[in-house]
């Protein structure tokens, strides 16, 4: 249970902000995000980071559907047969290049290092706060090594890059050499040679001069004219020479073992396409075997690396290798291999598993496509808890439509995901919980297509099956879901707003459904001013003196229009009002809802149902408003707005004690964080404390706000527990500044830090 809690606290992403003498921090208690494009071409890097006996597997990946360069990076931990994430990266501005591992501080635990664009981060392997940051002259960063090349004692990275070789100091971050000559396609550091010193092998390309330079005098020792590949790793595979071999492979050829200290090529092993070379104890008999992936269809192959013998091999149902790693997931003292695959190819993106015994696949990850623009909540199973409902506009790289899924959020256990829909061809943008038959549980309505043709799928909450199917909208598809009863006679309605697909759709619309059966009941007019245009923006509620519910519904950046939901007849049609989030909320009690309207130039109103006016302005916020909520999330007496401009979480509030109005803001959630409606607050546990999940762009979030934070609240949810107690373990002894379990601010984590963390455990629970 305490590593369980380590795990939900290493994955908190805490966000300060200061306002009228009030501290708020945003404290992540759940995540989903996708593990992306390019699983691991960065590295895939294995290291036990918490010392528990089983290793983590960190990973770069992008966001994105194809092709994209990494552009942030992860922590795998083993759960079950698979793994979850413990921490995500933000997004890098620059392009990741290098994924590594290493000990830089000395204190026996690897930190994580990664490369992006001409900087080294150096970040903690036990929370992941920034330990050092290197700032190099290189124009970018590849093959990055990190070991005492000059055997002085002191820890170097080096590097190259399509300019020149580099070396850098770990500790000081001053350079040590660079070279023009010797910069190559990728770089190994070790000793392959008969004495003490290390040196640095250069593998320029297929078919260009490989070259082995000593790492203390940097002086060159072997030229190879035939080069050493464009993959060179370093490890005594061979033991009737003296030193460690030097590893080649060719893209297009043959791995080839080779020996510095006689300058000789030793043997080969003929092979069509390599995109990926490991060395390592495979079966853990001493003896290292290689590893190798193909470039293309193909197979994950472990070979004997004296004998090059065939141990056994792994079929790759995807294209191409990333990288491999070689590591004891699972704690039972075996290794299992670990592959990224499909980055070379348009198709699906995928983590592997594979058993070193049995060479068969255990575990291979999912090709989810974020956005999360569908979210939805409710008590489906009606134990008092909500459960949260939410989906991603595609999956297997776009090939197939959206995946949903269904979590307890209490726990955040994962009670249900969808397959892949792989009739649609639109993208999965709403989900809608409600009751709306005679059995206890709720149905979950989904937006769906085949081809182009929209429609409406209602599924029971429990046993997952279809209850029914709404007629095929052709040439739309499906951007709001509303379920309300609009004449209040027991029987509730299903309103559904659409987006034209193609030339062939008569127009863009609001439906009415029976909402027990699906059965059509009515259609709106061709609704909006642009044709292409969606009608993102969907509400169903009270916004008048009468007893019926009007629908609410805008176009992006469009107008908005208002319909009398018993009469259908058109309340209101603005001209183009710039719309980008909606919401109605009774803000004064009143019994009647506000319009609340958000725009693309950072205005935020209230809109007079009636003239279409601006009511009451709320500011401007100098960017595009997205996602619109109300909801107390402060505890303050009046109801909070909550909204994301430019990515960053507002919430205006007003306070208390001045009576001022107030905006919270955040850091960037991701990019295009609360775009297209997804942002919702709500008590999902019941806890008394309002949950804010959002979409933020490369997966989904669930937040909540803490005011206060006691003396020990390292992970600052507000609680000093024994996720705190875990966190403070994990870093003791530590030394530095900034340390998050540095208590007393000392710069170091001691028995001062622990006594005060116990005096104070369970402040704030």
């Amino acid at each position: 249970m305490q590593r369980a809690r380590l795990i939900g606290a290493l994955m908190m992403l805490t966000m300060v902000a200061c306002l009228s003498a009030q501290q708020i921090s945003l404290v992540t208690e759940f995540q989903h995000i996708p593990f992306g494009v390019g699983i691991g071409a960065t590295g895939l890097m294995a290291s036990d980071l918490d010392q528990d006996g089983r290793d983590e597997i960190i990973a770069g990946a992008s966001w994105g559907t194809v092709f994209g360069a990494n552009n942030f990076w992860y922590v795998l931990k083993r759960r079950g047969t698979g793994m979850e994430m413990v921490y995500v990266s933000p997004l890098y501005a620059a392009s990741i290049t290098c994924v590594r591992v290493a000990d830089i501080s000395g204190d026996g635990r690897d930190e994580i290092v990664i490369a992006s664009g001409n900087t080294l981060y150096a970040y903690d392997g036990c929370d992941f706060h920034e330990v050092r940051r290197t700032i190099t002259s290189a124009s970018g960063i590849r093959a990055l090594n990190i070991i005492d090349v000059d055997s002085d004692g002191v820890l170097e990275y080096v590097f190259t890059s399509d300019s020149a070789l580099y070396i850098y100091n770990v500790a000081t971050g001053a350079l040590e050499y660079q070279s023009a000559t010797y910069r190559g396609a990728d770089v190994a550091v070790g000793n392959v040679d008969t004495d003490d010193d290390l040196e640095i092998v250069v593998a320029t390309g297929d078919t260009s001069t490989g070259y082995v330079l000593n790492g203390r005098t940097r002086a060159v020792e072997w030229a190879h004219p035939n080069g050493f590949g464009s993959m060179a790793r370093i490890g005594d595979v061979n033991s009737q020479f003296a030193g460690n071999e030097i590893v080649g492979a060719r893209i297009w050829g043959a791995i080839t073992v080779y020996n510095a200290a006689v300058r000789s090529p030793l043997y080969e092993q003929p092979s069509f396409n390599n995109a990926a070379i490991k060395l390592a104890d495979v079966n853990r008999d001493g003896r290292l075997e290689i590893v190798h992936g193909d470039a293309q269809w193909g197979a994950i192959w472990v070979r004997d690396g004296e004998t090059l013998a065939l141990l056994g091999s792994i079929n790759n149902p995807e294209h191409g290798v990333t990288d491999i790693a070689i590591a004891d997931t699972d704690g039972d003292s075996t290794n299992e291999v670990l592959w990224g695959a499909g980055y070379s190819s348009t198709g699906p993106d995928y983590l592997f598993i594979g058993d070193l015994e049995t060479y068969q696949i255990v575990w291979q990850s999912q090709d989810i496509v974020p956005p999360f623009y569908a979210i939805a909540y409710g008590d489906l199973d009606n134990d008092g808890i909500a459960e949260l409902v939410y989906g991603s506009v595609e999956s297997d790289s776009g090939y197939a439509g959206g995946t949903w899924f269904v979590r307890n959020s209490a726990t955040w256990e994962l009670l249900y995901a969808s397959p892949p829909d792989q009739a649609a061809f639109t993208p999965l943008m709403r989900l809608a919980v409600a009751n709306v038959d005679d059995d206890p549980q709720a149905e979950i309505f989904v937006g769906s297509s085949s081809g182009y043709t929209g429609y409406i799928v209602c599924y029971d909450s429990q046993t997952h099956q279809r209850q029914y199917q709404t007629a095929g909208l052709d040439g739309l598809s499906i951007w709001g879901i509303q379920v309300a009863d609009l004449n209040r006679d027991g029987t509730p309605e299903l309103i559904v707003s659409t987006r034209r697909e193609h030339t062939g759709a008569q127009g863009t619309y609001v439906y009415i459904y029976n909402a027990r059966t699906g059965a059509y009941i009515w259609r709106s007019v061709n609704l909006g001013l642009n044709q292409w245009n969606p009608l993102a923006y969907l509400r169903v509620g009270n916004i008048d003196t009468d007893d019926a519910l009007e629908i609410v519904v805008a176009e992006e950046t469009g107008q908005i229009v208002i319909y009398d939901g018993v009469t259908r007849l058109q309340q209101l049609a603005t001209p183009a009002r710039e719309v980008t989030a909606l919401e109605l909320a009774d803000l004064n009690a009143d019994g009647i809802q506000e319009i609340l309207v958000g725009t693309a130039n950072g205005a935020l109103y209230l809109l007079n149902p009636s003239t279409g006016g601006i009511l009451q302005g709320l500011g401007n916020y100098g960017g595009r408003i997205d996602g619109l909520q109300v909801a107390d999330v402060l505890g303050t007496p009046d109801p909070d707005l909550i909204f994301c401009v430019n990515s960053q979480l507002h919430v205006r509030y007003i306070d208390a004690t001045t009576n001022q109005t107030l905006i919270w803001r955040s850091p960037s959630l991701g990019q295009d964080a609360c775009r297209s409606d997804s942002l919702r607050v709500a008590d999902l546990n019941r806890d008394g404390r309002p949950e804010i999940i959002a979409n933020v762009g490369f997966g989904l979030r669930v937040f909540h706000l803490v005011t206060e934070t006691p003396n020990g609240d390292i992970n600052r949810d507000g609680c000093v527990d024994d996720a705190d107690l875990l966190i403070l373990l994990c870093e003791f002894g530590a030394s530095g500044s900034n340390l998050p379990a540095d208590i007393n601010r000392d710069g170091r984590v001691d028995d001062s830090d622990l006594l005060q963390l116990l005096f104070q455990f369970g402040s704030g629970c």
